[in-house]
């Protein structure tokens, strides 16, 4: 593993670095989510160890035995066997129920009896229950198969589950806020539930809701997950397989395991329990795209395709909407595993392919081919979608998005290729290489601030004009400020000692006319991208790049930001606008910087639909009045915001003067301005004025990033984060303007 230490961009010696990790040694796993695909690196070491919750507890309280059948378990010291219910009896149910069944027959830690939850239907013309029962087989759903006598079928769900210690539900995940709202108050306080339902439901108010947590909210008790590559029917005929138990309570996950382990169904219990949740429901939206290709007879070629694509959205589905996600559960049984299973045996694809060869309604397939069974896809498909169109990101989920229009009849099943034909990971397929051959340690060439004298030219620095004593206010202001921080400056060791007459800065201009070449060479633009994994090196047009962890770009014209964050909204937009100048028009149009926008093009940003109720919105300016006043009466009002500060950037050499001296207007000041506004009530005040100071550096409008000063005036977990007119990419920003990369090119580093 090698650490490559990649500084931000920033003003030197003020400023945070961000710490980048690539191991280039280590296998890669190419996950792409947008225009661009960014490679995770993934250790072999770490790929295979996630935390599995086997810690063993005090002697006094359980130990370790093998019993006669050869299964692993735990016993407890357990005065009072723990009474388990199962809700369902489908396919799976019934499945699982045999399992439950004779392991509770043979540990001391359960009690014999189990009660199955049977919702109530005549077969033959006699009950359901009456005949598992008497027959101790499910002749509807589980035929052939018999149950463990001990395993008794209960019409009333409370009934069954009053008493229960170990809750296990298994029922269509349509029916799970109804089975809620009948068991609630009725049953113990102190049991635990284990979800083996496989899908979301539609949140109130938008969005979605993992099952797991319907039950524990409504029902206040914890509970875990277990999905897995688990066809009903081979399990239930005891053919060998795995599955995953998602568990965070240490106590917990053991119990589970010994209800649930056998010979020839074994458990791995990791402490992932949302990542392995959402494994089991996504992986059947992409079994019925493999469906379609089935039906379509396209070849095992293709639903290979369609299972990669797939895997990859849900990868990023567990990033962007359940972060903290172990990238390693998606290789236990509840990911690739199960996945695999699914789209090749499954019962959504099985209903996908009829779909596309018959022509009916997944309804009509569903009440002909499932014999009363739910069929998870299109339905799971139609919650994901539901929720991507609220934040505006259908087109970062081609497939899920895809599928879903086929199942409603948005599109046709031969627009199924086309749609993935221009997924996103194709786009750039030719531009991005895997992870770049072993790398030293890296950080911004701090030559780039070598600002040793006032007025950066070439050779010698003009003459120093005598300081100006009648100042405007707001001017005087801040050289006051900076008056009184300098001596803190020079004690902390902030800025260098003044030795001898040091006037130029022929470095840092050489240095960044080199960037400017190198970076200008091949400029990237109309790309999209993200990096959702650690921070890593990639290889673009020839030229390598840095990508911060968990970073997101657009390379577009700003002009299009609305369409491309469509619904998109976040505690903070910056901006650093290449404000109008007539007098220093050829020159910007000769240089690698924006092109200069007229202040009507800038109010036409549609930042107040960018912006969280509570948000921030924060704008560079220079000392233009007529750009001060416009931000305040022209741009705040129209983007909804209400100024509530304007601070300053101080720019200083390495010895802390000014860059140039304060002047009266229209002089050159040696600081920028930036406004804040807020969309209503901000969560935390934000001081009027503050004094940032700071060595810029030689390039042109290389902003300091603001991440750690604004920090605590925003949300605390995960703040949502966006910079306009941006030239470099931040760690856990969205980025977005036709220069994002320009800053991360290799050009700016050097070796530590």
């Amino acid at each position: 593993m090698c650490m490559a230490r990649i500084w931000s961009p920033l003003s030197r010696g003020l400023w945070k670095a961000n710490n980048l990790q690539v191991r280039p040694s280590a296998p890669t796993l190419s996950l792409s989510y947008s225009d661009i695909s960014v490679a995770f690196t993934v250790s072999v070491r770490s790929l295979f160890s996630s935390r599995r919750l086997h810690s063993p507890q005090p002697p006094s309280t359980r130990y370790f035995s093998i019993n006669k059948s050869g299964i692993s378990s735990v016993q407890m010291a357990c005065s009072n066997p723990k009474q388990v219910c199962i809700i369902g009896s489908g396919n799976w149910g019934s499945a699982i129920a045999r399992i439950v069944g004779s392991n509770a027959l043979r540990s001391k830690n359960f009690d014999e009896r189990v009660t199955m939850y049977v919702y109530e239907e005549m077969f033959n013309g006699k009950k359901l229950t009456e005949i598992i029962n008497e027959t101790h087989e499910n002749v509807k759903y589980l035929p052939g198969r018999k149950l463990p006598p001990n395993v008794v079928a209960v019409p009333d769900v409370v009934e069954a589950a009053k008493d229960a210690d170990v809750l296990i539900f298994v029922v269509p995940h349509q029916f799970i806020r109804t089975l809620c709202a009948t068991l609630l108050g009725k049953i113990k306080s102190t049991a635990i539930a284990l979800s083996l339902i496989k899908g979301f439901d539609r949140a109130e108010g938008g969005g979605i809701d993992l099952i797991s947590h319907i039950i524990t909210r409504h029902l206040k008790i914890p509970c875990s997950v277990l999905m897995g590559a688990n066809l009903a029917n081979e399990v239930a005929d005891e053919m060998f397989c795995e599955t995953t138990i998602g568990c965070k309570d240490a106590t917990a996950g053991p119990l589970l395991r010994e209800i649930i382990q056998t010979n020839y169904f074994r458990v791995v219990v990791v402490d992932d329990e949302d990542t392995v949740e959402v494994c089991g429901a996504l992986k059947n939206i992409v079994a019925c795209g493999a469906g379609f290709v089935d039906g379509l007879g396209l070849g095992d070629n293709t639903k290979a395709a369609v299972i990669r694509l797939g895997l990859m959205e849900m990868v990023k589905f567990v990033d962007v909407f359940y972060p903290g996600g172990k990238l390693a559960t998606f290789f236990e049984s509840c990911g690739v595993a199960d996945l695999i299973t699914t789209c090749y045996g499954g019962r959504n694809r099985k209903v996908s392919e009829a779909f596309v060869r018959t022509g009916k309604s997944i309804k009509e397939l569903e009440d002909e081919m499932l014999n009363g069974q739910k069929l998870q896809g299109p339905y799971t498909a139609e919650e994901v979608s539901y929720m991507l169109k609220i934040k505006g990101m259908e087109e970062q989920f081609p497939l899920f998005t895809a599928i879903h229009k086929i199942c409603t009849g948005q599109l046709t099943p031969k627009d199924f290729i086309d749609c993935i034909r221009n997924h996103p990971e194709h786009i750039m397929e030719n531009y991005l290489n895997s992870i770049a051959p072993v790398e030293p340690a890296l950080k911004v060439n701090g030559d780039l601030f070598e600002i040793i004298s006032p007025y950066t030219f070439r050779g010698v620095a003009k003459a120093r004009k005598p300081p100006c004593c009648k100042l405007p206010p707001k001017i005087s202001e801040v050289r006051i400020k900076y008056c009184k921080l300098l001596p803190v400056l020079r004690e902390q060791g902030l800025v260098k000692k003044l030795q001898g007459d040091l006037v130029k800065n022929t470095r840092a201009l050489n240095t960044a006319e080199l960037v400017y070449e190198q970076s200008g060479k091949c400029p990237v633009r109309k790309v999209s991208g993200c990096n959702w994994g650690p921070a890593t090196v990639q290889t673009i047009q020839g030229s390598r790049y840095m990508f911060p962890e968990n970073c997101q770009f657009f390379c577009k014209d700003i002009r299009g930001v609305g369409k491309a964050l469509n619904g998109r909204q976040f505690d903070l937009v910056l901006l650093d606008p290449p404000w109008w100048n007539k007098y220093i028009r050829r020159k910007r149009k000769t240089s690698h910087a924006y092109e200069m926008m007229y202040n009507c093009d800038l109010k036409a940003i549609p930042v107040e639909a960018l912006l969280n109720e509570g948000g921030l919105v924060a704008v560079w300016c220079t000392n233009s009045t007529q750009h001060l006043n416009y931000i305040k009466e022209e741009l705040f009002p129209k983007w909804q915001a209400n100024l509530v500060a304007t601070w300053h950037w101080l720019k200083v050499t390495v010895h802390g003067e000014p860059v140039c001296e304060f002047s009266k207007p229209p002089g050159k000041q040696p600081f920028e301005h930036l406004l804040i506004g807020c969309k209503g009530a901000p969560r935390e005040a934000v001081p009027q004025s503050r004094l940032l100071v700071s060595v810029p550096s030689a390039i042109h409008s290389h902003k300091p990033a603001l991440v750690e000063v604004l920090r605590p005036f925003l949300p605390a977990d995960n703040p949502e984060c966006l910079e306009l007119f941006a030239r470099y990419l931040l760690p856990n920003w969205t980025s977005f303007g036709n220069e994002v990369l320009r800053f991360q090119h290799e050009s700016l580093y050097v070796e530590v």
